[in-house]
């Protein structure tokens, strides 16, 4: 039997898609907790002629038996769907196979388009083995929108629709919840060793939280309280250095004191819609303007952190709000929205070579060996020469890093994926 609990440890496995018939992928979300282990699924199939397709995390026991259900698998609707879906079945050493219970419906504007309730959807799976999985080692059941690490703690934002957005410190070994606090309506959150510091866009402000007890002690305003001060939907509006916190603003790159919140520095750069730190300096994505004064391009600047001078440019045609950046020792890579990944000397931001990894959701962190990237199968890892090195199957979504180890909040799975690089 192949689950994580067997008396004697199997070789690290997958179970990937059979060639016909639904498609079922299983991965391992790392040890079990009361005999039962933590696995993914990737499902997707057809009720009819409707396609269903998702994802959720199953507990399987020590004979490899499991059942689930879930609501959130989707159709290929054009408005929307609702679904209603069971899916259960054993997974051994010759594969995996069971049966699915599904009830679907799909519509648009005018009303339902397609309705379809089936029962026993048979599924098969094939073993495959594969040594990156046992570098998934820890799943924390969890919602949350974005994330952010520190090596003694992992911060999640919670997006609470028109209600105040709640930003949660978990125990990285347990999922224990340390403290809880809204903060308004919260964008995104990064974190240093003493603050968590939360991106609150609406209202053009950032709040700083005491790391131990989630206590508000800063507010700062970074710009004129309209809702572009901070960029929409960036995925990168602050960093944290030893000595700085770095905000991502529409009048350019604004440095606050780390102890205090304070303002102490504004650099001229643009428009800023991302800004990461590395060992390099402080890396910022910044719109380039057209003609209509829309971003059509994105320019990468190198800051000298304690001078706020750039040092070092370069151009991506690519709209700022669609790419995040990575900076290591070697390479500031940046991962533009379902494109290839594009790759700059971290020094100079002259370009290296492109890569073949096509990077999906323009989730990317930098993490031992260089950096890592969200593709379509998965996670991939890049080291400093540019090689793609490790595929981690099946786990994707909001990516923070310390150290090597990288967590994932994967909401295909429910929760926090940890994934140890190096």
């Amino acid at each position: 039997m192949v689950t994580p609990s067997s008396a004697e440890p199997s070789p690290p496995v997958v179970y990937a898609p059979a060639a016909t018939g639904p498609r079922v992928t299983a991965v391992p979300l790392g040890s079990p907790i009361g005999g039962r282990a933590p696995w993914k699924l990737a499902v997707s199939f057809r009720c009819d002629e409707q396609p269903v397709a998702g994802s959720l995390t199953v507990r399987v026991g020590r004979d490899g038996r499991f059942e689930a259900h879930t609501d959130k698998l989707v159709t290929s609707a054009d408005v929307g769907s609702e679904t209603d879906t069971t899916i259960r079945g054993r997974l051994t050493d010759s594969g995996g196979n069971g049966a699915i219970d599904a009830a679907a419906r799909a519509y648009d504007n005018a009303g339902t388009t397609s309705e379809c309730t089936k029962r026993g959807i048979e599924w098969r799976s094939v073993i495959e083995n594969d040594p990156a999985a046992q570098r998934v080692d820890r799943f924390l059941p969890t919602d949350g929108d974005t994330i952010a690490v520190t090596a003694d703690a992992v911060f999640v934002d919670k997006d609470r629709g028109d209600k105040a957005s709640t930003v949660r410190r978990l125990e990285p070994g347990t999922g224990k919840v340390t403290w809880s606090r809204r903060v308004g309506d919260a964008d995104r959150v990064a974190a240093g060793p003493d603050r968590a510091w939360v991106a609150d866009g609406g209202k053009g402000r950032v709040l700083g939280l005491e790391a131990r007890t989630g206590r508000i002690v800063s507010s700062t305003e970074v710009g004129p309280g309209r809702f572009d001060a901070i960029a929409p939907g960036a995925k990168q509006p602050i960093a944290v250095t030893v000595d700085a916190v770095w905000v991502a603003t529409a009048q350019g790159l604004m440095r606050l004191d780390p102890a205090t919140g304070e303002r102490t520095e504004q650099v001229p750069v643009g428009a800023v819609e991302g800004v990461v730190a590395g060992p390099s300096g402080v890396i910022a994505a910044v719109a380039v303007p057209g003609a209509d004064g829309r971003p059509v391009a994105t320019r990468i600047a190198r800051i000298d952190p304690t001078t706020g001078v750039v040092i070092a440019e370069a151009q991506l045609d690519e709209v700022p709000d669609l790419v995040a950046v990575a900076a290591d020792a070697t390479a500031i890579t940046v991962a533009p929205f379902e494109k290839r990944l594009a790759r700059f000397d971290a020094q100079t931001l002259a370009p290296l070579d492109a890569l073949e990894v096509i990077a999906s959701g323009a989730n990317i962190t930098s993490a031992l060996p260089g950096a890592w990237a969200e593709t379509g199968d998965g996670l991939v890892a890049i080291d400093e020469s540019g090689a793609l090195v490790l595929r981690v199957r099946g786990i994707a979504g909001e990516l923070a890093a310390t150290g090597s180890t990288i967590w994932v909040l994967d909401h295909g799975a429910g929760g926090l994926v940890r994934v140890q690089g190096g």
